[in-house]
């Protein structure tokens, strides 16, 4: 045993030596705000309406006016599709019932199993910083696993190769699905959209006669990012889709004007 605990330690010696200097002092940085982040998005309020008759989620205006919003939202099924009958409550638009947490979120997007908390309005942008971390820490990582494989070693360090080569498989695996993941929230944070209306648009009454290339909740691929990186978590902003007709006009519109439109 002690013989195996002597040769992993002088293989994470040699890592340690690939990227000696400045390169390790800011990957031990790196690896800490990864965990750090993990943390703070795990342990943030993703949205939850938690009070339903205190209406904290309403934004300026009084409450009949945003009662009122959530009315045109759902039309004739307003009692159908905006109660929650697990809560007790009335849920603006976007938001949605977790299983999981035994919430309603607000702007719900998924329940993450990793962090074990959901996505929603108030974590989704701390979630994808997590993801842009994590990448760049797995894709670090891979490479310095990479240039200790192309090191020469001696014949007696065999064990070393085979474990530099599962590393690497293993990190393969998981860096091309961090990558897609975190390209696939950058096109959401893009167009004003969530994993949840993206996979089960045809289930959600408000938006399920819009058409799919047309992303309903769109101020334009500017205003979307800026909507979702610096707007204030409270209060919350009930979002009301324009009509078709409007919706139908931002389609044909250039990419210029769609950056502050409508998303291309």
């Amino acid at each position: 045993m002690s013989r195996i605990m002597n040769k992993i330690f002088k293989f994470l010696k040699l890592i340690y030596r690939k990227s000696r200097g400045l390169s390790a002092i800011v990957y031990a940085v790196l690896f800490i705000l990864t965990i750090f982040q993990y943390l703070y998005t795990a342990a943030s309020d993703p949205g939850y309406l938690v009070d339903g008759e205190r209406d904290e989620w309403l934004v300026i205006g009084n409450r009949k006016a945003q009662k009122e919003i959530i009315n045109n939202a759902y039309g004739n099924n307003r009692n159908l599709n905006s109660k929650c009958f697990n809560c007790n409550i009335y849920k603006p638009p976007r938001s949605k019932h977790c299983h999981h947490c035994n919430k309603c979120i607000l702007q719900y997007d998924h329940h993450c199993p990793w962090l074990n908390t959901c996505i929603g309005y108030g974590n989704h942008c701390r979630f994808w910083w997590y993801l842009l971390e994590e990448t760049i820490l797995c894709f670090w990582t891979f490479i310095m696993f990479i240039s200790s494989y192309r090191t020469k070693t001696s014949s007696g360090l065999r064990w070393r190769s085979c474990i530099i080569i599962i590393c690497l498989t293993l990190l393969f695996f998981l860096l091309f699905f961090l990558v897609l993941l975190l390209l696939f929230h950058s096109y959401l944070a893009s167009t004003n959209q969530t994993s949840h209306e993206v996979t089960r648009r045809k289930r959600i009454s408000e938006i399920r006669d819009v058409p799919l290339e047309i992303h309903p909740y769109s101020k334009g691929c500017v205003q979307n990012i800026y909507y979702f990186c610096c707007t204030p978590q409270v209060p919350y902003e009930i979002q009301q889709i324009p009509s078709l007709e409007i919706l139908k006009q931002r389609e044909h519109h250039s990419c210029m004007q769609s950056l502050y439109f409508n998303c291309c």
